[in-house]
């Protein structure tokens, strides 16, 4: 009986899953109708329902920047083509829209090139994430085990097998402590672009406290979320010119 009743509280649950993505679908469907009949606003609200219902794909975030771009957001379009610049399937198409909004903005914000050791981790974090990384280290780590056991069993090599064991098992933690690196920082730290006209970035969480610079429509910006978290209204941003200061929170769009 106790069998009986979980097959089908799994057949309920997947027929209710099925149903759900087959009617974010037909919206996704109806979306892209409007899109093509230059109703951009109404397709945009519908995009929104589908986020909002969790169903994120390149291809959403993708035409919720060409809806944006109708609507003459290009701010708002800037933040939809980097998130869709995100899914390998529809990257290029993506990273071909962001070209041509950035050339659309007439203020560009000077950008400081990143560190070396800033461009090796998120070099690693494309490439494995955090998760592939910690994956790759525990394999590592079994494999340097086992050529360290290996060693007392074959004297001839034994040195060779303990030193070769020991070299892996330190690079395995090695490893693992830049995929505990990589969390950190994606829990820390979120990207925002800025959504409006124009924005002030001020040194303290208040429009009382001196102004550190003027970010415009299209800024990317580094949000630090463990310090924004007390402050309802204020994020505390470094801008890409390497000026850190708070912004109202109304202007970003964070992902």
């Amino acid at each position: 009986m106790n069998h009986l009743l979980k097959a089908l509280l799994f057949l309920m649950i997947s027929t209710l899953v099925t149903l759900s993505v087959e009617a974010q679908q037909v919206r996704f469907d109806q979306a892209n109708e409007l899109l093509e009949q230059n109703q951009a606003g109404e397709a945009l609200e519908l995009y929104r329902s589908i986020e909002a219902g969790g169903q994120y794909s390149g291809e959403l975030f993708y035409n919720m920047g060409i809806a944006a771009i109708h609507q003459d957001s290009l701010g708002l379009a800037k933040y939809y083509f980097l998130r869709s610049s995100g899914y390998s399937v529809i990257r290029n198409d993506a990273e071909e829209a962001l070209r041509y909004v950035n050339n659309q903005f007439s203020r560009r914000s000077a950008t400081l090139p990143a560190l070396p050791w800033e461009r090796f981790f998120l070099w690693l974090d494309g490439l494995f994430g955090p998760d592939g990384l910690l994956t790759f280290g525990m394999i590592l780590f079994n494999t340097g085990i086992a050529g360290v056991i290996a060693s007392w069993f074959y004297p001839r090599f034994g040195r060779l097998l303990f030193r070769g064991g020991q070299s892996v098992i330190i690079l395995s933690l090695l490893l693992a402590a830049t995929s505990f690196y990589l969390h950190y920082l994606d829990n820390r730290f979120d990207r925002g672009v800025l959504t409006d006209r124009q924005a002030t970035v001020y040194e303290q969480p208040s429009t009382e406290s001196a102004l550190i610079s003027t970010a415009y429509e299209g800024y990317v910006m580094k949000v630090d979320r463990h310090r924004s978290e007390p402050e309802e209204s204020w994020y505390y941003i470094r801008l890409e010119n390497g000026m850190y200061g708070w912004i109202n929170r109304e202007h970003l769009l964070t992902f």
